[in-house]
């Protein structure tokens, strides 16, 4: 069986914009909030013809019923259509519900890689928060971070380190 390689996308913060609150990046908890990063579509067409497009996305508020489930599972519905996602793997549980899904922990990727048999080190994982960067090292995955200053712990340990997701996309259409 042949194995296939996977760009693994964070969602809030990559596919859609963040929203930042006292240097804190929250997830958009309406369909009007969701702004997505339309000209990532360019790239992601480009890179599709290499990788699978998964989606690894961590939604907290819905356990803390800040947002419904439904509202998460239409934006993603909004986003896998746009930029036609092959999947996304969603963990709803906070910290406190100790799973083995939830970013730094690499429950998702690996229900990804058995779905799709992905051979994770050829894969990429692309995301905001230190947490994304831990599991997709994890994993064995390159991870590419994206710094967009967010008052909370960066990662130490990455493939690569950008300031801007074109610069970041670009140099991914160019490896």
């Amino acid at each position: 069986m042949t194995k296939n390689k996977a760009l693994f996308l964070d969602r809030d913060g990559i596919l859609n914009k963040a929203l930042v609150d006292r240097g804190k990046p929250l997830s958009p908890r309406t369909i009007k909030d969701l702004k997505i990063n339309f000209f990532l579509k360019k790239y992601l067409n480009k890179l599709r013809k290499n990788y699978l497009l998964i989606v690894i996305s961590n939604q907290p508020d819905v356990a803390k019923n800040l947002v419904k489930k439904n509202i998460i599972e239409r934006q993603n519905k909004i986003l896998k259509k746009f930029f036609l996602i092959n999947d996304f793997f969603v963990c709803y549980h906070q910290n406190k519900d100790k799973c083995k899904c939830r970013k730094p922990k690499i429950g998702l990727i690996k229900f990804a890689k058995k779905k799709y048999n992905i051979n994770l080190s050829k894969s990429i994982l692309i995301g905001d928060r230190w947490k994304d960067i831990s599991a997709g090292n994890k994993a064995g995955c390159r991870s590419v971070y994206i710094d967009f200053g967010y008052k909370e712990t960066r990662p130490k340990k990455f493939y690569k380190k950008f300031l801007k997701l074109k610069s970041a996309f670009n140099f991914l259409c160019n490896e």
